[in-house]
C-alpha cells in the first residue's frame, strides 16, 4: 500500500492502528503521511484540467453578470431618453 493510496477517498475505511503500524510510524506522524501527497504527471494533469475547469466556469459568471449590467444599462438609457421626451425636453 503506498501514500497515495493511503491518501485517497478509501483513506477513511482504514483504521490509524493499521497506518501507523504499515507505515511503522509514531501515533503523531500519522496524520502527516496520510495528508501528505505526491502528485505524479496524471495527477498533475487533472489537477491542471480541474482548475482550467474552474476558471473557464468563472469567465462564464462574469460574461453573464456582464451582460445582465448591460442590459440593465441600455434600458435605463432608454427610459431616460423616453422620459427626456416626454417631459417635452430635447
Amino acid at each position: 500500500m503506498s501514500l497515495v493510496d493511503l491518501a485517497s477517498a478509501e483513506s477513511g475505511q482504514i483504521s490509524y492502528p493499521l497506518i501507523k503500524d504499515t507505515l511503522q510510524v509514531n501515533d503523531d506522524e500519522v496524520e502527516i503521511h496520510c495528508t501528505e501527497r505526491i502528485f505524479g504527471k496524471h495527477q498533475w494533469q487533472t489537477l491542471r484540467e480541474k482548475l482550467a475547469t474552474w476558471r473557464m466556469e468563472e469567465i462564464f459568471y462574469v460574461v453573464i453578470i456582464a451582460k445582465e449590467l448591460f442590459t440593465q444599462i441600455q434600458t435605463q438609457s432608454v427610459m431616460i431618453l423616453f422620459l427626456t421626451w416626454f417631459m417635452g425636453g430635447t
